[in-house]
């Protein structure tokens, strides 16, 4: 009996500590900081529309955040976001986690418009990148944490490149997630689209806002969205 306390004591140690990673997160380093001066969501400079970027609750680890440019835009772990503001056009957003990629698209991104996209990770199923733009209940859930969510940005201290750098095979980790996200059938796809009547709605999900497109416009290619600079 006594030789195998050691052992329990152990076993309560390591849960203890895979308890600790979820809630804070973990899986490299994170480049980011407290934002300074931070952006009013909502208010994107003219000519120019906005995205907000967020994992408002636990999470396992630290995701890194590009476009189909490569562009890379910050970092999220458990309960942060941060926020950015993008010339108008076509997006495919990718978080990176570990050596697995997540698309979430946007369509059409114009002028003045906010979209959000963010993170869920439950204990039980695996990481999901998705649209917060919309009026579902882990969409409306999330939005209304950012409030309380720590707003964060990128440390100058390190570059884009050295952030870029750290992630493995950038180009192989996007493309598995273009493939996971055209196999996808069309409920979850919708998930992680960032709708053109999600972003006339502005956030508002009361109906105030009405619908400004028929659903049949052929969306832009993806390649052809500007860069965020």
């Amino acid at each position: 009996m006594l030789r195998s306390r050691p052992s329990v004591r152990v076993w309560l140690s390591s849960l203890v500590l895979a308890a600790a990673s979820i809630g804070c997160g973990g899986g490299g380093a994170f480049h980011m900081r407290a934002a300074q001066g931070a952006a009013t969501i909502g208010t994107p400079p003219e000519g120019r529309a906005q995205v907000v970027f967020s994992i408002p609750e636990r999470s396992r680890d630290v995701v890194s955040i590009v476009d189909q440019r490569g562009t890379y835009y910050g970092q999220l772990r458990a309960e942060t976001s941060f926020v950015v503001d993008v010339a108008p056009g076509r997006y495919r957003f990718y978080a990176i986690r570990d050596r697995n990629g997540y698309a979430v698209d946007v369509p059409l991104l114009e002028a003045g418009q906010v979209a959000y996209v963010g993170g869920v990770d439950p204990l039980i199923t695996g990481f999901v990148w998705r649209s917060f733009t919309g009026c579902d209940v882990d969409a409306t859930r999330a939005r209304s944490a950012l409030s309380s969510v720590a707003r964060m940005e990128p440390d100058p201290a390190v570059s884009s490149s050295t952030a870029l750098a750290e992630i493995d095979d950038l180009p192989r980790r996007t493309g598995e997630a273009d493939r996971q996200l055209d196999a996808m059938n069309a409920a979850d796809r919708a998930l992680r689209t960032v709708g053109a009547d999600d972003l006339a709605r502005g956030g508002r999900c009361d109906g105030s806002a009405p619908s400004t497109t028929s659903g049949d416009e052929a969306p832009p290619p993806v390649e052809e969205a500007p860069p965020a600079g």
